[in-house]
């Protein structure tokens, strides 16, 4: 992530630990999010995850190119994947023939 000022929190209530991720981002940078976008205390808006689906943000200088960044994490992701599976299968299919 590419930010000037990136702040981490931890704090401890009764529902249990709540942790907060603050990136502030120059203007004129390129960021794409994935969320839940709600309002704060404070009234601003703010990216929040919310059960299994997850806060995402990339974002890069005015000259990257996030999308295209996420675009190349998420086909690795299915390679990575496609291979472990492949290699299940493969696996089961040898201890078939030789068991």
């Amino acid at each position: 992530m590419w930010a000037t000022t990136v702040n981490r929190t931890r704090s401890v209530s009764a529902a249990g630990y709540d942790r907060t991720f603050e990136a502030w981002i120059p203007v004129g940078g390129n960021v794409v999010a994935y969320g839940l976008v709600a309002k704060n205390e404070r009234d601003s808006l703010v990216l929040r995850s919310e059960g299994t689906r997850p806060a995402v943000v990339l974002a890069t200088s005015p000259e990257g190119k996030p999308r295209a960044y996420a675009r190349t994490i998420l086909l690795d992701h299915r390679v990575t994947v496609a291979a472990l599976g492949l290699s299940a299968l493969l696996e089961v299919g040898l201890a078939f023939l030789c068991g």
